[in-house]
């Protein structure tokens, strides 16, 4: 309910009390036009989830930003909020978006190299292991983690889950995108050679939780932060010797 839309609405229908409130009762309330999520709907069931914990990282961190006492966390935590709010509606829209872009670009590459071995595509329903999808070529098969950031983000890490680390040629490529047309900036790679496992991964500094709890940020101790590389290869995904999902 708290949306100026809806308030909006509200004022249309509800009686007005003296003294310029408006009522609440049940009657009017069930005039306003919420739509029922269908959670049987994969897609929709994914939009409600994600919206879920946005929002509760904005209540986690504006709690935060009431009682911080030092003036740098306090904008940095303000910040936060604000950019959550400003992707919460369209995040879900961007990843999926950027992620059909990335297959389908990656599927000409095969098909420009290697007309007689198609790219076979295979999407994860359940990501409890750290990958997004499984890409196979001829006998190569990568379980690959799809990352994306916003071009000019700062942050210089990535989180990984160690199962990944147990899949065939697993990998990950972070996808930085430009926010105004959502053409690819650049990509970063971070894997090895087509039936070789990742580097170990598990020796690599835990990742935190974002929200902090009262004692502050808890280790996810299946998480990993990885460094970004850059991979020029990737760049203009032309793919390596090296790094080729296509070799």
């Amino acid at each position: 309910m708290n949306s100026h839309l809806l308030d909006f609405y509200h004022h249309k229908i509800a009686t007005q009390m003296r003294g310029g409130w408006f009522s609440y009762e049940a009657r009017f309330i069930r005039q306003i036009p919420i739509r029922p999520i269908n959670f049987s709907d994969r897609d929709e069931k994914a939009l409600h989830d994600r919206l879920v914990k946005l929002v509760e990282k904005m209540l986690t961190a504006k709690k935060e930003c009431a009682v911080a006492e030092d003036d740098y966390e306090k904008r940095r935590l303000d910040q936060f909020c604000a950019d959550l709010e400003d992707i919460s509606e369209n995040s879900l829209y961007i990843e999926k978006t950027l992620q059909h872009l990335l297959l389908a670009r990656l599927s000409q590459v095969v098909w420009k190299k290697k007309k007689s071995k198609l790219l076979e595509i295979a999407t994860a329903e359940i990501d409890n292991k750290g990958f997004d999808v499984v890409l196979t070529v001829n006998k190569v098969t990568r379980h690959v983690q799809l990352k994306c950031s916003k071009l000019g983000a700062k942050r210089r890490t990535i989180d990984v889950n160690v199962g990944l680390f147990d899949k065939p040629s697993g990998c990950v490529l972070l996808c930085e995108y430009n926010p105004a047309d959502l053409e690819f900036a650049g990509f970063y790679f971070f894997g090895n050679a087509p039936g070789k496992r990742l580097p170990d991964i598990r020796k690599l500094p835990v990742a935190l939780n974002p929200r902090r709890g009262l004692t502050g940020r808890t280790p996810r101790k299946n998480v990993r932060n990885i460094p970004k590389v850059r991979s020029q290869e990737s760049i203009e995904l032309k793919a390596s010797r090296k790094n080729s999902l296509a070799n």
